[in-house]
């Protein structure tokens, strides 16, 4: 996929206005101008094609696979306000679209009658404490945990099996972390899960690109069920991961 995977900002000015803050433009004070900090986030390998991450994450006690190491960004600045706000939610437009065909038609990972409503590219830690990168699928009653892979000499991180499925009337719990903002943890009920060949475990955690991808995923889960079951999903706030 060539489309950004997440930005609550995420704009990208085609004018002449704009320029990239990674080619140092500034004023002539030396301070940055113009509106709108404006991030561009993709998938691809920052240049590590076929070389894997084996950091340690303290926070969630695991290492492996860390997503920030296939996530590009890219900061942008525009001299006109409305300009940045234009581009914004046309860009904003396109992700939605572009990811929903993806997943719907070239991917193939979602069908009628179940329709997408948003993903999250991340870390997903294993029963052993190993990372390893995962593709979670929001769909409106439905949510997926797909296998990522990054094959040696591709650029772009690609979709692999489907690990499960659960409706979302079996998500049972949302929780985030005090300690380290991008962790997500989801209780699910393993009973009900689908298009598996092992156990699922009761608990999934993540770790996420960013706090917005984060709240992002939450606010559009917390939607998704709210409307499947209209039931109002709490999110429980904990200081860090036991």
């Amino acid at each position: 996929p060539t489309a950004a995977t997440s930005s609550a900002s995420a704009s990208l000015s085609a004018s002449s206005s704009a320029s990239s803050s990674n080619s140092g433009s500034s004023s002539s004070s030396g301070q940055s101008f113009g509106f709108a900090l404006v991030v561009l986030v993709a998938p691809t390998h920052q240049g590590k094609v076929g070389r894997k991450s084996n950091r340690k994450v303290a926070s969630v006690s695991g290492k492996g696979e860390l997503v920030q190491d296939y996530l590009e960004f890219r900061e942008y600045r525009v001299d006109d306000e409305f300009v940045a706000l234009q581009w914004t939610s046309a860009l904003m437009r396109f992700h939605l679209e572009r990811w929903q065909h993806f997943w719907e038609v070239e991917a193939s990972h979602i069908h009628p009658p179940s329709y997408y409503q948003g993903f999250l590219f991340a870390s997903k830690r294993n029963r052993k404490g190993k990372l390893q990168l995962r593709f979670l699928i929001v769909c409106s009653d439905i949510v997926h945990n797909v296998k990522a892979k990054a094959k040696a000499g591709q650029t772009m991180v690609d979709p692999g099996v489907l690990k499960w499925s659960m409706k979302l009337s079996g998500v049972k719990g949302i929780t985030i972390y005090k300690s380290d903002p991008r962790l997500l943890t989801i209780q699910v009920d393993p009973a009900i899960a689908t298009n598996t060949k092992k156990k699922v475990k009761p608990i999934s955690t993540f770790l996420c690109g960013s706090t917005q991808d984060r709240d992002r995923i939450v606010l559009t889960l917390r939607s998704c069920i709210f409307k499947t079951t209209k039931k109002e999903m709490n999110v429980m706030r904990m200081e860090q991961l036991k």
